[in-house]
């Protein structure tokens, strides 16, 4: 149950006033209800008219200055505890106020928060001790034996007068005989006062005293209040000891202060990204330096305050609103204590990242929160997706490869035959044009017509070049078959670790075989390969970086008229480095997306269509040949992907497994074909 304290501030300064209702809580066991006026006529009358706990007073007001402006009030509200905040650092003015009843002198600029909060508290506390000890100073022979605190009368002289059952038992006698002691032999087992002996400072003071002890002989820790005792006339004729037992508090207190640094440590220390979201509206509250680096802020202090939107997007991948969603993750939390689910998240830079979520429930002081556990799940799904892929690339590795095999032998001797008819039709075709001239020579023509029959025009020297035409034709085209089986022998190889050096061109080529059915449809296909040297890496990985691009280039033009677009592929070395770049004529990328598509997982395309992976996985495989991607894009106008790789330093040794590349038909070729 919770404690609220009436506070009247005395003071002109609206901006003090304005200081002291942030620093005051609004929760917990104790709360304050802030009125403030800036005259002292006005709080005379206020202390006169309404109920008020506790005094916050500046000595310099409008119509009233120095110690006689506390004094006056006093006289008002003598029962109500006063603290002084004023702007003077005077030590004597401050001595004067103490002596006058003040329970705290403080000045301004140097009690803040926290500590104006506590002097608050504690004048509130001393007050209170004041006047029980008053009242049991008026009724001590009815309750003073009842009372648990062990409670003792002391002289000027430091002789026990009295003391109550408590501090008997405490002490293991009677209260009889602890009477005509002295108080430091019996409590401390001194042959003299102590140096910080309060019933001395008490004495010299005029006023109460409070400080913490720890005495084996009492068996624990204490909070002595001493209470100066005067006698009719006013004067000292010694103090009242009143000996609380803190002992439990102040171990709670050491094993709360103990865990509280434990937490702390874990807080700070912990690998996952922590968050804390307070209520009402589940706000973060605070974040761990883990939290800090994942979502790229300064420090953790940068979450406090901040709505915990301002790390989302707008919609989840599900579609949901992450709003809604949110509060629906919440709700569940709190019903259940905790609840584990995936999220996605918005750096500071605007980049999102997939996450998986645990929030638990917690309590501080009655009052719920949720922390946030959140670990990026980008490089694991990434793997996931890459095993995925590599599994579905070996698959059709050893597809390929089994076509490949079974459509080359047949095509080999096929290859063959095809290409002696090549060599050999037109002499055959030559000789019987001869033949069937030498026949109209020696016959005439009618008898030589009817002597090759109805097929006499098949010997007529344009039917010849007609049929060595067709017979090149079908030998390009075996040749062409050719290309793609070994194109579906390099995807075969996909996955294989080894690198050598590889002709660049015979990996774009074996893309654009593999692509040329996508291309055909949207663009003219336009190469330029120049004289590059050899890189090293894996050929089948390159035609995979290469399919990609040139697939993505075709998805972004559409289908049709595709004489109106291009693809363009070219090659060229520019110092210590091979170049090689794909363009297009299609819709081109927005800007806020340019400097995202290497993400993992950011896509444009529709659900379905895209995973977001083939850029990133394309960017990954030339970083381990050395290499890298960049890209320019115009919307409307198309967009430029450029591949870097390093050029190889002499006497680099190839990796195990190696394959050596099979040389291009001409290298520096430049053409541009109508893909069919």
């Amino acid at each position: 149950m919770s404690t609220t304290l009436q506070l009247l501030m005395v003071e002109d300064n609206p901006a003090d006033v304005g200081l002291v209702r942030e620093w005051l809580p609004t929760e917990g066991p104790v709360r304050f209800e802030l009125s403030s006026v800036a005259r002292l006529s006005d709080a005379l009358a206020h202390v006169r008219n309404r109920k008020v706990d506790l005094v916050l007073l500046d000595l310099g007001l409008p119509d009233s200055q120095g110690l006689d402006t506390f004094q006056r009030l006093k006289a008002q509200a003598p029962d109500v505890p006063m603290v002084v905040c004023t702007g003077s650092d005077d030590q004597e003015l401050a001595a004067l106020a103490v002596r006058a009843g003040a329970q705290d002198y403080l000045v301004k600029g140097q009690a803040r928060g926290n500590v104006l909060v506590q002097a608050l508290l504690h004048a509130v506390e001393r007050n209170r001790a004041a006047r029980d000890v008053v009242r049991a100073q008026k009724e001590w022979e009815r309750t003073f034996d009842a009372v648990p605190d062990l409670i003792a009368l002391i002289d000027v002289n430091h002789v026990i007068l009295r003391a109550n059952r408590s501090m008997a038992a405490r002490l293991g006698t009677t209260t009889e005989a602890l009477v005509g002691r002295r108080c430091y032999e019996v409590v401390h087992g001194l042959s003299s006062p102590p140096d910080s002996c309060p019933h001395a400072k008490a004495q010299a003071s005029g006023r109460s005293e409070r400080h913490e002890l720890v005495e084996p002989r009492l068996g624990g820790t204490f909070e002595v209040t001493t209470v100066p005792l005067k006698g009719e006339a006013g004067e000292l004729v010694g103090s009242v000891h009143v000996f609380a037992d803190i002992s439990a508090r102040k171990r709670a207190e050491a094993a709360l202060q103990a865990s509280e640094k434990w937490h702390r440590i874990q807080f700070e220390k912990a690998h996952d990204a922590l968050l804390v979201l307070s209520p009402p509206g589940y706000r973060l509250a605070a974040g761990n330096p883990a939290a800090a680096a994942l979502f790229g802020v300064r420090d953790g202090s940068d979450f406090a305050a901040q709505p915990a939107w301002r790390y989302w997007p707008e919609q989840q991948p599900d579609g949901r609103a992450s709003a809604e969603k949110a509060m629906d993750m919440v709700e569940r939390a709190m019903r259940k204590g905790s609840h584990a689910f995936q999220w996605t998240y918005q750096r500071a830079s605007g980049q999102e990242f997939p996450a998986s979520v645990l929030l638990t429930r917690m309590e501080i002081d009655g009052q719920p929160f949720l922390q946030a556990s959140v670990r990026d799940e980008t490089e694991k799904l990434v793997m996931q997706a890459r095993l995925v892929q590599a599994d579905r690339l070996s698959s059709m590795g050893l597809l390929a490869a089994g076509v490949a095999h079974e459509i080359n032998n047949p095509l080999s001797y096929v290859l063959f035959n095809v290409d002696s008819l090549v060599d050999d039709l037109p002499k055959v075709m030559a000789a019987a044009s001869r033949c069937h001239a030498a026949l109209r020579a020696q016959l005439g023509d009618d008898a030589a017509a009817r002597a090759a029959g109805d097929d006499a025009w098949m010997l007529a020297p344009a039917m010849a070049k007609d049929v060595a035409a067709r017979t090149s034709d079908a030998l390009a085209g075996i040749r062409r078959i050719k290309e793609i089986v070994r194109g579906l022998g390099t995807f075969s190889r996909v996955e294989q670790g080894g690198r050598s050096l590889v002709d660049l061109r015979s990996a774009i080529e074996c893309a654009v075989g593999m692509a040329r059915n996508e291309i055909k449809y949207r663009a003219t296909l336009v190469t330029d390969f120049g004289q590059v040297p050899a890189v090293l890496a894996s050929e089948g990985r390159l035609s995979q970086v290469f399919l990609n691009l040139l697939i993505n280039a075709s998805h972004a033009i559409g289908e049709g008229h595709p004489a109106d677009n291009r693809i363009g592929i070219r090659t060229w070395s520019e110092g210590e480095a091979v170049l090689a770049e794909v363009t297009d004529t299609g819709q081109g990328i927005p800007p806020e997306n340019l400097k995202r598509i290497f993400e993992p997982f950011f896509t444009t395309k529709p659900v379905g269509v895209g995973s977001g992976l083939g850029l990133a996985i394309c960017k990954n495989i030339l970083a381990e040949f050395g290499g890298d991607i960049g890209v320019t894009s115009e919307v409307g106008k198309g967009s430029r992907f450029v591949v870097r790789l390093p050029v190889p330093r002499p006497g680099t040794e190839e990796r195990p497994g190696a394959v050596q590349p099979e040389a291009s038909e001409a290298n520096g070729a430049s053409h541009e074909e109508r893909t069919s």
